[in-house]
């Protein structure tokens, strides 16, 4: 049985709810990470208790930028935070995972520098979270507010999530005499107008460099998990019940919000744990 992801930063969005229980429901979600929520939690989980299907919302330890509400843990335990990310120790169909909700500082309020520190304070966090667990089945969902391509996300000593899983499978390299380890970014071979939307965010500047589609909305694998990670099912969702999130131009619905949300499915672990 799968178990399926969804996040979305719902841009403060008061009446997001219209959308979001449908999408949840529509995609079979388990596990659904939010930032910049503001509508009632409560009731959304009470609208889908309605149609039968009963999730459970959490409290995240030191960070009130993400919440959760999932339906397939057997166990959920918020171990670390700061305000930016949040590391929940949880056990799905007798799996232990690592799962991280993440919302980096924005861009208009955070230099390169600031971000890049950011992610640094964060892998480090991750992997003392991987330690004390004895568990390297880590996936890292959000917000990152960088691109994949970016040093926050790259950099060997910050996030170092790289794009092919050949090489994410070497499960770390050396540089300059130290080990990094490394994680999986599945997000690269979203970037480009070869699907629906050319990225999860779309701003138009007036700098001599301009990417216009962004990919700030990620997740980020552990290599083990690879052979578990339903790569098809990876997406940058664009409709919800055949309403469209796209404006007429293509660009993101900033009525409803200005990034789209993403999704993906994890399979079960095949019984000898291979």
């Amino acid at each position: 049985m799968a178990s399926n992801f969804l996040f979305w930063n719902t841009k403060k969005n008061k009446e997001i709810n219209r959308f979001l229980e449908p999408l949840i429901v529509e995609k079979g979600c388990n596990f659904v990470v939010l930032a910049e929520y503001v509508d009632s939690i409560e009731c959304l989980c009470n609208e889908l208790a309605i149609g039968g299907h009963q999730f459970r919302w959490h409290t995240v330890l030191g960070c009130d930028r993400i919440v959760i509400i999932e339906n397939c843990c057997d166990v959920f335990e918020s171990t670390q935070g700061s305000s930016y990310y949040a590391i929940c120790h949880v056990m799905i169909s007798g799996q232990d995972y690592l799962v991280s909700g993440v919302h980096l500082p924005s861009k208009m309020h955070a230099g390169d520098d600031e971000q890049e520190n950011m992610a640094r304070r964060f892998a480090q966090d991750i992997q003392a979270a991987e330690d004390r667990y004895d568990c390297q089945n880590t996936v890292i969902i959000g917000d990152f507010n960088a691109n994949p391509f970016e040093k926050a996300l790259i950099g060997a000593d910050c996030l170092h999530a790289v794009s092919d899983r050949g090489v994410a499978q070497e499960l770390e390299r050396t540089v300059y005499g130290m080990k990094y380890r490394m994680l999986y970014n599945p997000m690269w071979n979203l970037l480009g107008d070869v699907h629906p939307s050319g990225g999860s965010y779309f701003y138009r500047s007036s700098d001599v460099v301009n990417y216009f589609w962004h990919i700030f909305d990620q997740v980020l694998l552990h290599p083990k998990l690879l052979g578990q990670f339903d790569h098809k099912s990876l997406e940058i969702v664009t409709e919800i019940e055949s309403e469209c999130l796209l404006k007429k131009d293509g660009r993101p619905n900033d009525k409803i919000s200005d990034h789209l949300p993403i999704y993906f499915s994890m399979k079960e672990r095949e019984s000898n744990g291979e």
